[in-house]
């Protein structure tokens, strides 16, 4: 929230005040298949960690680090309290080993730690949000820092995204260039197909900046409210080397080789027939909760991620809330969501729609698809996740 909080005031100035309204887009789910359920998802295993006093259960940036020269996988996060990555090793469910993260110094990264990147564990990728990502090893020595946020260009008709990266969005490494998912908030009346990418590059031997593929048609000439329904999401697929996106506002996944040339597939949810854009005119400026509740109250999707285990995509689509109102539990502004499963040419083969207790945090391994559990009053010293395998309908 704290990100949406910056970028709206930033970029403030792109707004003017106007009394006109906008014009209703209608995405429409065309849902050309018959949805057949082939395949669905069924609760295997459940993984239970300890957790120390420092903390705090884990809800975002989960992934899995397979280190085979040890022949082990190991669960990993992020403690922002400490600036320590914690390492568990799956086979065991116990804390293998932490690698302790400088703020300051000459080993410093930054004091506002988005996210962070495992490529080896001597190469780490560590974001401080919005400009700044940094390389480290596994004794957590700062080898370089790169420039990611070009301010330069700032006052041109090129609209800049800052990176995005997350599980939900990682790097990808394509020989010496970086290609990262973007992302800048607000709705601007002159944005077009080509000035608003989402796609960032940034090449490790000139040390420059560039972008790729910009929001789709669906995106343009209507009000999405300026928030979460302009996030983009990846994955990539290193058997084809194919890199998939995901907007909240397309009933398609699109492909690319290179992150600017995108087709597009059909890949929507059997559970919501449209998405309708705001009736807003995009020189309006929203404020953050009105921005907020346009995603809340629309449907839309997210997270697309692959399993190489399985050879399948997941994809998440998101049911909106009846209405939102601003001081309600935070349990009532979540989205339940449903997963849809691919084949990896992007052929329907089922959809689950998920127990509200999940949250959109997870990961794959070799077991299955893991999410975060959360447990109402549950304890704090333990951290829950539940994995599902991919199985053939009816298939106990």
């Amino acid at each position: 929230m704290k990100k949406n909080v910056i970028l709206f005031l930033c970029f403030a100035y792109f707004f003017v005040s106007c009394e006109e309204k906008n014009e209703i887009k209608i995405i429409p789910n065309p849902k050309p298949i018959d949805f057949r359920q082939s395949v669905s998802l069924k609760l295997g295993k459940t993984l239970r960690i300890s957790l120390d006093s420092l903390t705090a259960k884990p809800y975002k940036n989960i992934n899995i680090y397979e280190d085979t020269e040890a022949n082990k996988d190991y669960l990993h996060f992020f403690n922002p309290n400490n600036y320590q990555i914690y390492f568990y090793d799956l086979a065991t469910e116990e804390l293998a080993f932490t690698i302790k993260l400088e703020s300051e110094g000459e080993n410093g990264i930054g004091k506002n730690i988005e996210a962070y990147q495992i490529k080896n564990l001597d190469s780490i990728f560590v974001y401080n949000y919005p400009a700044e990502l940094s390389i480290v090893n596994r004794q957590a020595k700062r080898l370089i820092t790169l420039r990611v946020l070009d301010t330069s260009k700032r006052n041109t008709r090129l609209i800049i995204p800052a990176p995005e990266i997350s599980v939900a969005s990682p790097i990808i490494f394509r020989d010496n260039v970086l290609i990262m998912n973007g992302y800048i908030g607000g709705e601007l009346e002159d944005e077009n197909a080509y000035n608003r990418p989402f796609v960032v590059y940034y090449n490790l031997k000139t040390q420059k900046l560039s972008y790729g593929a910009s929001y789709t048609e669906a995106y343009q000439n209507a009000n999405w409210g300026g928030g979460r329904l302009r996030y983009s999401y990846a994955t990539y697929n290193s058997d084809k080397e194919l890199i998939v996106y995901s907007l909240p506002v397309e009933h398609y996944l699109h492909s690319s080789k290179d992150g600017k040339n995108l087709e597009k597939h059909y890949a929507g949810s059997k559970y919501f027939d449209e998405i309708v854009s705001l009736d807003e005119p995009k020189s309006r400026p929203l404020e953050m909760w009105d921005s907020f509740a346009a995603y809340l109250e629309r449907p839309s999707y997210s997270h697309v991620i692959y399993d190489k285990y399985r050879k399948v995509y997941y994809r998440l689509a998101e049911l909106p809330i009846a209405k939102f109102q601003k001081d309600a539990n935070p349990e009532k502004m979540v989205k339940r969501f449903s997963v849809i499963i691919l084949d990896d040419e992007f052929r329907y083969l089922g959809e689950r729609l998920m127990p509200s207790h999940y949250n959109k945090c997870l990961f794959v391994l070799r077991e299955g698809l893991g999410f975060v559990k959360y447990i109402k009053n549950g304890g704090e010293d333990e951290a829950v996740f539940d994995i599902f395998k991919v199985v053939k309908k009816n298939e106990k």
